[in-house]
């Protein structure tokens, strides 16, 4: 069984570095860390991971709430997000235009609104990333996992662990999070009515040639 949490990753998964979640700024991330904490008593499970790796963390100058309750909890902890190095393994190390501050000027006549960069992203990106999880948790899967997304993961995510014959439970959603803009949830829900497409090699997930 996967328990899954999805929540904001700025606004309840990670808090600044040199600040304490007894600050009155980190009240949120508090909250969250008592949710996971509580999920951990009640389900037991045999590994705690989370959508993050230890690069995001340093580059941002955050602390892992979801690893800090693991420890305490005395549950094995594990990074699932894959680094810049594994992503450009993927080959999804680009940022899409719209989505980044340096996509290739080849990308840019193939990907000209915002609009579309998320309908790649969700689509072709997603999936590749979610199998990226998936392969982490590994072995874990056989046990109780709790597992932490961001917020619009949950609903992909958990499709694509039911595919695999894993059952799922979602235990919270929306933790911190906000409203998706417009376009984005507007290429989400077009994936969530349509389904993901089957592997075609598009360029987004491709080297640029």
């Amino acid at each position: 069984m996967v328990y899954l949490i999805g929540c904001d990753h700025g606004k309840a998964q990670t808090y600044r570095n040199g600040s304490s979640l007894t600050d009155p700024e980190n009240q949120a991330h508090a909250e969250f860390k008592k949710l996971v904490l509580a999920a951990a008593v009640r389900y037991k499970p045999e590994l705690i991971a989370e959508e993050a790796n230890t690069t995001i963390l340093r580059n941002t100058q955050r602390q892992s709430v979801v690893q800090e309750a693991a420890c305490e909890s005395g549950i094995t902890h594990k990074f699932c997000e894959p680094t810049w190095d594994e992503k450009d393994q993927l080959q999804i190390e680009e940022s899409l235009p719209f989505l980044g501050p340096c996509p290739p000027s080849e990308w840019e006549a193939r990907v000209p609104t915002v609009d579309l960069a998320y309908r790649h992203e969700i689509a072709h990106r997603w999936p590749v990333r979610e199998k990226f999880w998936i392969d982490c948790l590994g072995d874990g899967l056989k046990h109780d996992v709790l597992f932490v997304c961001g917020d619009a993961h949950r609903w992909t995510f958990r499709r694509r662990l039911e595919a695999e014959g894993i059952q799922v439970k979602l235990l919270a959603k929306r933790v911190g999070a906000q409203t998706l803009p417009r376009n984005y949830f507007e290429a989400y829900r077009e994936v969530r009515q349509n389904g993901f497409p089957p592997p075609t090699g598009c360029f987004c997930v491709s080297p640029v040639s």
